[in-house]
């Protein structure tokens, strides 16, 4: 596991650096909570946004070698990089000391983080298991063999880093809590299609009369029927989606499905109340730390 660090570090800056809505340069003090944060930006996002980017740039300079690359080895590039980070310095520290603001933009890492691990966890896996398969492998790349070796090198380069991933207990438990998020989505999506598609009045209001647009549509009903009941068919993600909706209340913007014939109605609630508890502990600790090494 000794890559996992490293890569949740790099998860948690990347994600604060595109979490952003502002480029949280400028002066003055903003209110932050019940503190004083020093940022211009517009939001805590912003700010969080300028606090990732002041401590990568401090970071950096600090670094001789990867200074020496970020600046092509241009001497002039090179001082121009300390002078801003010397500048900005007073700022970062300020930013760095305000408890509350290192505390929201950890939650914010930290949750964008693990969206990102799931993420990268998919797009490893897929190609490994393209790599795995001969026959895929081969229509992937029309036959070339050059490709097929590339592709199976890139595979071996990320096979650490997924093994790491895949080997985190929380990381594990929040893609599976997202997966299950996305599936009682889904569910409420199918229920109120299906659920439209038997009632001949609603149909033809709908789509005003026009026979090609109502068979079509009964077409892809048919088809989302068929994925529902596959949905469906799992109990335990039924009673999850089910005890999503229960945990959300009367929360505006929660969505029930319809009861259809013969299928039994699936409702979908908050998205939090799926996801594992501490999640975002473990990741806001390692952005934490991350930036308190400075």
């Amino acid at each position: 596991m000794k890559f996992l660090p490293l890569i949740l570090l790099s998860l948690t800056t990347s994600a604060l650096a595109r979490g952003g809505d502002g480029d949280g340069n400028g002066g003055g003090n903003r209110t932050f909570g019940n503190e004083t944060s020093p940022s211009g930006g517009e939001s805590t996002k912003s700010q969080c946004k300028a606090l990732a980017r002041l401590t990568s740039l401090a970071s950096l300079v600090s670094n001789e070698t990867a200074l020496a690359e970020a600046s092509h080895n241009n001497a002039t590039r090179a001082e121009a990089l300390k002078a801003k980070a010397s500048t900005a310095a007073t700022t970062l520290t300020a930013m760095q000391a305000n408890a509350t603001l290192v505390s929201a933009c950890a939650e914010i890492a930290a949750a964008n983080a693990m969206e990102d691990a799931c993420e990268q966890i998919s797009k490893l896996a897929k190609l490994e298991a393209l790599t795995a398969n001969a026959t895929a492998l081969e229509a992937k790349t029309d036959g070339n063999a050059t490709k097929a070796e590339a592709l199976k090198a890139k595979a071996a380069a990320g096979a650490a880093e997924l093994a790491d991933l895949r080997g985190n207990a929380t990381i594990a438990a929040f893609c599976a809590a997202q997966g299950t998020e996305d599936d009682c989505k889904e569910m409420a999506k199918l229920t109120k299609e299906v659920a439209l598609a038997t009632n001949a009045t609603a149909v033809q209001a709908k789509f005003e009369g026009d026979a090609d647009k109502v068979a079509k549509f009964q077409q892809r009903a048919a088809k989302a029927q068929e994925k529902l009941a596959v949905l469906q068919g799992n109990a335990t993600l039924v009673a999850m989606c089910a005890g999503s909706k229960a945990a959300s209340g009367s929360s505006s913007g929660s969505s029930s499905g319809a009861t259809t014939s013969g299928t039994p109605s699936v409702a979908v609630g908050g998205v939090d109340s799926v996801r594992p508890m501490g999640v975002a502990v473990s990741l806001a600790a390692v952005f934490f730390s991350g930036i308190m090494l400075l």
